[in-house]
């Protein structure tokens, strides 16, 4: 839902002039929204974020946001 607010925001934004073709749009999309396929976690990565039996929700989090924060290469 979160995404489709900011797909919409970004959409309505755009300088409907400059865009010709259904590419253009495409291009323009893949533009804006790269950073996000570039954030994917590997397999491992996300393990080493996972809660332990004795952890605190506090401690997970700052796992996350140290690999959201660092473009998706936290290290393990």
């Amino acid at each position: 839902m979160i995404f489709l607010s900011y797909a919409l925001r970004w959409y309505t934004s755009l300088e409907h002039s400059k865009l010709k073709k259904r590419n253009d749009l495409a291009d323009s999309f893949m533009k804006e929204y790269k950073s996000n396929q570039d954030m994917v976690p590997t397999r491992s990565q996300l393990e080493s974020m996972e809660m332990k039996r004795n952890e605190t929700l506090t401690g997970v989090c700052p796992k996350v946001e140290d690999f959201g924060s660092s473009g998706g290469s936290a290290s393990n």
